[in-house]
């Protein structure tokens, strides 16, 4: 028995349409963010079809890379220094572009 994400992966490549390959790139945006845990295999995952030979498949898994990097959250790191035996803490904040 296939999971849902293996379905989505599968419209991804052979939707009938480019709506319904778009719903199936929302989604997988949607399971990103209901796991984020599953970020670098989701990602893995549509490697395969980032370098298919449809365009098709290869415009729906650029939809997917976009849903799912829109449901990764914002990354403040607080970054340890050592120098001379004491430990600074660093404070980095990203902006988002656009």
């Amino acid at each position: 028995m296939t999971s849902r994400l293996d379905r989505l992966f599968v419209l991804l490549e052979a939707g009938t349409g480019a709506a319904t390959r778009r719903a199936a790139a929302r989604q997988l945006g949607e399971v990103q963010k209901a796991r984020p845990e599953e970020l670098h295999r989701l990602l893995a995952r549509l490697m395969k079809h980032l370098r298919s030979p449809a365009w098709e498949t290869r415009m729906a898994a650029t939809q997917a890379v976009g849903a799912i990097l829109s449901n990764v959250p914002e990354w403040h790191p607080n970054l340890v220094s050592v120098a001379k035996g004491k430990y600074y803490i660093i404070r980095f904040t990203f902006n988002r572009l656009g």
